[in-house]
């Protein structure tokens, strides 16, 4: 399994099954970003790589039950336990 990430943000763009899949899938990624006024850098890397050095968790606080948990660093607010907006939909 390979994974296609953006270098500056660390936030994962897709995974792929294969390495050729993840790599066409970076190429039109780059053809796709030139064209727009800044272009960011992607790289593609194995999933277990991407899991071990990329993709970090962080311990949150549940909002309701004020217990820990872990999440990974980048989930979005409204899909975190940790935030109002994931309680109010």
């Amino acid at each position: 399994m390979f994974t296609v990430y953006n270098t500056e943000s660390g936030r994962s763009f897709d995974h792929y099954p294969t390495e050729r899949k993840a790599k066409n899938a970076l190429k039109k990624l780059q053809t796709h970003e030139s064209t727009q006024r800044k272009p960011q850098a992607y790289a593609c890397v194995t999933r277990e790589w991407y899991d071990s050095n990329i993709n970090i968790m962080v311990e949150r606080i549940n909002m309701m039950s004020q217990q820990p948990y872990m999440e990974r660093l980048y989930t979005p607010s409204y899909c975190s336990p940790a935030s109002e907006s994931y309680w109010s939909m």
